[in-house]
């Protein structure tokens, strides 16, 4: 990935280490690909000669990503200005860089650069698809945005080309949980593009700017993952989901998080022995695996509920005011139409003034 130096000009050296040859300094501004980390404190470098090098790895740099647009067209102009002579303008699809962030009278503009070199701004809020790497020849690489904006963006013999699918809807509302939809899985499952679709459609999840719980000014983000399992189809998947909260609800969230950590513990600190018991005294069975199972099971509910009363049910009365109900999620599996499985997120908000917000932001019927 290509990046550009900020901040402060920088030394590239032969090799990993500070004693060693000096081979150029980067000016602020200067731009260079991106290699690998060595040494956990260096990353190598390809300079514009071709030269390879190594560069602190706390050096400030801005990414330069490349990016599709996908709205109708923009306009570019010669500065961040609106009232700047207009240089081109970039239809739907066309594809540029993004190589800088600018703020100009509390306005946010994007310096953009084409394949040509040519260069201009866009407007901060224009709609566009930033493509961390082109895909290779012969893949393609999903998106989805928070606008409903879904297709691939596909490598055809060094070809970059975009093209767009219709789904009408990607989040419902059943009782209190959301229900973000994943996409269909056809043929043999592929992890990555599992997760790289779902995970696309929660970063596109519009998020009240205020704190879930309270309501409050939004000063920390509570980043949790949720994973999900499938044996008999050979597959699993994982994804992150990020919160906002204040600064006072927090670390409440976080006390609950773990005091429920607490209770699952003392669950099985209380259901294994107990199953263990019950099978010794029950003894031997016709069908010893299914009976075990059966004990088990009941162990763990046995354990569940005592584990809620020791546990979860003294801090709802002596910690009340230390503790809150966080946002859950949890990934399910999903049969829809023609057979068609899916793996989904299931988001339960408790605070239901927030939960009526958060509706709103995503197009949800509020039932």
């Amino acid at each position: 990935m290509k990046a550009k130096i900020i901040n402060q000009p920088v030394n590239v050296t032969s090799e990993a280490d500070v004693n060693s040859p000096i081979i150029t300094e980067l000016a602020i501004g200067s731009e260079v690909e991106l290699g690998v980390v060595v040494k956990k404190k260096w990353i190598s470098v390809t300079l514009s000669t071709g030269q390879q090098g190594y560069m602190p790895g706390n050096t400030r740099v801005f990414f330069i990503n490349r990016a599709v647009l996908i709205q109708e067209n923009v306009n570019v102009y010669a500065e961040p200005s609106a009232q700047s002579p207009i240089k081109t303008q970039y239809k739907k699809n066309d594809i540029f860089f993004i190589t800088d962030i600018v703020k100009q009278d509390k306005i946010t503009w994007s310096k953009i650069r084409d394949s040509s070199g040519n260069e201009g701004y866009i407007d901060g809020q224009t709609l566009v698809y930033k493509i961390s790497k082109a895909p290779l020849p012969g893949t393609q690489e999903y998106f989805f945005d928070s606008s409903g904006n879904e297709g691939y963006i596909e490598n055809i013999d060094g070809q970059i080309s975009v093209s767009y699918t219709q789904e009408k809807v990607w989040i419902r509302r059943e009782k209190k949980k959301f229900i973000v939809e994943g996409k269909p899985i056809v043929g043999k499952p592929v992890r990555a593009s599992i997760r790289s679709e779902l995970q696309a459609k929660i970063n596109a999840l519009k998020w009240p700017q205020e704190c879930a719980n309270c309501g409050g000014p939004v000063q920390k983000t509570h980043s949790f993952i949720e994973s999900y399992s499938n044996t008999n189809d050979g597959f699993g998947v994982a994804v992150t989901i990020k919160v906002p909260y204040c600064g006072v609800c927090f670390p409440k969230i976080k006390r609950s998080q773990n005091i429920s950590s607490i209770q699952l513990i003392v669950t099985f600190l209380i259901g294994i022995p107990l199953s263990i018991l019950l099978i010794k005294i029950q003894g031997e069975s016709d069908s010893p695996f299914i009976f075990c199972g059966l004990l088990f099971a009941l162990s763990i509910a046995i354990g569940y509920g005592l584990s809620w009363l020791l546990v979860k049910l003294p801090a709802k009365i002596f910690m009340k005011d230390k503790i809150a109900e966080p946002v859950k999620g949890k990934l399910i599996g999903e049969v829809k139409a023609g057979d068609n499985k899916i793996v989904s997120l299931a988001l339960s908000i408790p605070n239901e003034g927030y939960a009526a917000k958060f509706a709103e932001l995503n197009g949800v019927q509020n039932t």
